[in-house]
């Protein structure tokens, strides 16, 4: 074995993990990866090694996590468990604890470089090839590390595709394969029927056989990731399997899901009729005039012009929500190729599992706009596609080729240098946020956006996060905080619009966030009022209200006792709390409520209403 070219990829590996942590500043990049994270350190810091996370709620102020909602956590008291497979935890948990946050750079590095040189050795790419594929994955290369070891996990599966293998180990090993990589991406399972699909319409002999040790090995490596999710986390299926696809469809027709997924595919820097105008056209005529070759270049231009664009009138992290367009422009010409270019279609493997993936991924609903988003469910037709194009190349002149190499090449650097960009921008504006509140000296931190609380881990036990996501989780941390030692209280507002006069604390503003990279909003001081402030009994009375619509009548019972000693002249409030009081079957304190609330307002029409019929006469 030669030294020299390990030594090279180790290099690159090492390279990356340092771009990406001073790039990022070391932040989580968004939800999933922040609760990724979360999950990595609770297994290492705690006691027991549990996935379950302490975290910070009224009656356990002092945990060390913030409230995680649904679907990312299922919550139980105060103590939460995040919804990605065991092994996210534990291997970046592991390099948490010997290399701190930088684990977590090293650990997605090394998980890209080893997916790229498995394909440079599997498939024989060359520099060309592996530029594109390197240059179209580098944000992922950057900030998830998950999506390069399910990819690694797949390339058994995608090997015995493309060169059509028959021994009967191979496509054991395929199903294996595609097991692991389901495991860690749950999208990737779509590949499983689109196979046996791909086994049904081809040429291969002895396809019954095939199929079934295919079959048994993804039983035997469903198996084995379900015992080791059991062993670890205590459950059987990890929630992640099905959250994508909830999330995709929940509160959507099928007829908005369509036009959902027509939008992203011509989502892009340019204006989108513009965008999907010119790339029909550019279709219709390379069709037409039987010249493909002309849609590949049309293509290329047309997104190296909407990048430049999108890049020139606005940030590198704006331009990763709107580049989908762009994303899937090039997977559809690639896959239209073998057929303009009379390809016998049903003898390419490679090409129907890519496109199938593509198109059962688009149809579940797994789509949407922008590169850190919506391509990431695609990922695993990137090399499909890649080969399939590279094949079908070898059918052109020298100089044709080069021309596309240099346009795909072109499209492939400002794609990354975009996405390259965007990390940096929004690591910048992350570690400014972080100094304006380490500045204000808070003890406790309250945040109107749970996701602060997933992308702000510098300050994951620094402080108390303490999530409000609207006024009446904000009306529920603030009553909470009466009467505890929470040190000095700060307010992270990215929600424009509350309704301060409405609230018992007085605000001073500290500084205002970045306004880049998604942090938009300011930092905020907040002093709770005395005892003597009237808007307490507003907070207990609302409070009650919640607590009498989630069917707690005894809590709505003690807010609305409390509220009174604030607002005794309130009828409203009487009247709510003879409800409730109704609700328990103390009937004569109920009563007593009503005749309150009639000594207060003798016009009141919903107290007299219910008088008449409990008091006949």
């Amino acid at each position: 074995m030669r030294i020299w070219p390990f030594l090279s990829w180790v290099a690159l590996a090492l390279t990356l993990a340092f771009m990406s942590a001073a790039l990022s500043g070391g932040l989580p990049w968004g939800v999933d990866d922040g609760v990724k994270r979360l999950m990595a350190r609770g297994l290492f810091s705690s006691d027991d090694r549990s996935l379950n996370l302490e975290i910070s709620t009224p009656s356990n102020p002092q945990g060390q996590y913030f409230p995680l909602p649904p679907p990312f956590a299922t919550v139980s008291q105060d103590r939460a468990t995040g919804i990605f497979p065991a092994l996210y935890p534990a291997l970046g948990g592991l390099l948490f604890s010997f290399l701190g946050p930088l684990g977590f750079s090293v650990l997605t590095s090394l998980s890209f470089t080893l997916w790229l040189y498995a394909c440079r050795r599997i498939f024989r790419l060359t520099a060309g090839a592996m530029l594109i594929l390197g240059g179209s994955l580098i944000f992922y290369g950057l900030t998830f590390w998950e999506h390069g070891l399910a990819l690694l996990c797949l390339l058994p599966l995608f090997h015995t595709l493309a060169f059509k293998k028959i021994e009967a180990r191979s496509w054991f090993w395929a199903g294996m394969a595609l097991a692991a990589g389901s495991y860690l991406r749950p999208e990737a399972g779509f590949l499983f029927p689109l196979v046996l699909i791909v086994l049904a319409v081809t040429k291969y002999p002895r396809r019954g056989p095939l199929m079934a040790l295919y079959s048994a090995g993804l039983a035997l490596g469903l198996t084995v990731t379900l015992l080791f999710e059991r062993t670890l986390n205590g459950r059987w299926i990890p929630p992640q399997w099905g959250t994508n696809l909830h999330l995709a469809w929940t509160h959507a027709t099928i007829l908005e899901k369509v036009e959902g997924i027509i939008t992203s595919l011509f989502d892009a820097p340019l204006p989108g009729p513009t965008f999907a105008v010119i790339l029909l056209l550019l279709t219709v005529v390379a069709l037409m005039l039987k010249r493909p070759l002309w849609l590949v270049i049309g293509a290329g231009l047309l997104s190296i012009i909407g990048l430049l664009h999108g890049w020139l009138t606005g940030s590198a992290f704006a331009l990763t929500v709107k580049s989908q367009g762009l994303i899937f422009a090039w997977p559809w010409v690639c896959l239209g190729l073998p057929i303009t270019l009379k390809r016998k279609w049903m003898d390419q493997p490679l090409w129907l599992a890519g496109g199938g993936f593509i198109l059962l991924v688009l149809l579940s609903g797994a789509s949407r706009p922008g590169i850190h988003w919506g391509p990431r469910f695609m990922l695993p037709a990137l090399l499909p596609v890649l080969i399939c194009c590279s094949d079908v190349l070898t059918g052109v002149t020298q100089r044709q080729r080069r021309l596309i190499m240099a346009i795909t090449a072109l499209a492939v650097i400002l794609n990354g240098g975009a996405a390259v960009t965007a990390i940096a921008e929004r690591g910048a504006a992350g570690r400014k946020v972080v100094n304006e509140i380490r500045a204000g000296d808070f003890q406790t931190l309250i945040l109107d956006r749970w996701h602060a609380g997933a992308d702000l881990e510098p300050l994951w036990g620094e402080m108390n996060l303490m999530w409000a996501e609207n006024q009446g989780d904000l009306e529920e941390v603030l009553i909470s905080l009466r009467g505890v030692d929470f040190g000095r209280l700060g307010w992270l507002n990215q929600k424009p619009g509350w309704p301060w006069q409405d609230l018992p604390l007085a605000v001073t503003r500290l500084g205002f966030l970045p306004g880049k990279g998604g942090w938009k909003g300011e930092v905020l001081s907040v002093v709770l009022s005395g005892e003597d402030d009237h808007r307490w009994g507003l907070l207990y009375w609302h409070s009650g209200r919640r607590s009498a619509e989630r069917g707690d009548f005894s809590g709505a019972l003690e807010r609305m006792r409390e509220a009174v000693r604030y607002l005794p002249d309130e009828a409203d409030l009487h009247y709510d709390l003879a409800l409730t009081l109704g609700r328990l079957e103390r009937v004569q304190e109920s009563l007593d409520e009503l005749r309150e609330t009639l000594k207060i307002n003798p016009n009141h029409a919903q107290a007299l209403g219910l008088w008449r019929r409990l008091v006949p006469g």
